[in-house]
């Protein structure tokens, strides 16, 4: 196995490890708004529900700012293998 094929493997590990990273952060951030919209109903606007949205917001922000720049990391990979190929 070549140098090349052993970084390729590597990079495919690590696409899959932040795949499944991903989804359970999403996973983790649905649950968290879900317990939050929760909270809200049944006690209103307390201490709790108003943590629970503003840990909502910056979860699922820096979720998407994770997603896009993972996936711009990826697609330049792809580019620089489709150019050494």
């Amino acid at each position: 196995m070549g140098n090349f094929e052993r970084k390729l493997k590597a990079l495919e590990t690590e696409i899959d490890f932040y795949k499944g990273l991903t989804g359970k952060v999403f996973t983790a951030d649905l649950l968290l708004i879900g317990a939050t919209i929760t909270l809200i109903r049944t006690n209103g606007f307390c201490f709790w529900s108003l943590s629970g949205l503003i840990f909502s917001y910056i979860f699922t922000a820096s979720l998407i700012i994770f997603i896009k720049e993972w996936k711009d990391r990826v697609n330049r990979i792809k580019e620089l293998c489709n150019a050494d190929t």
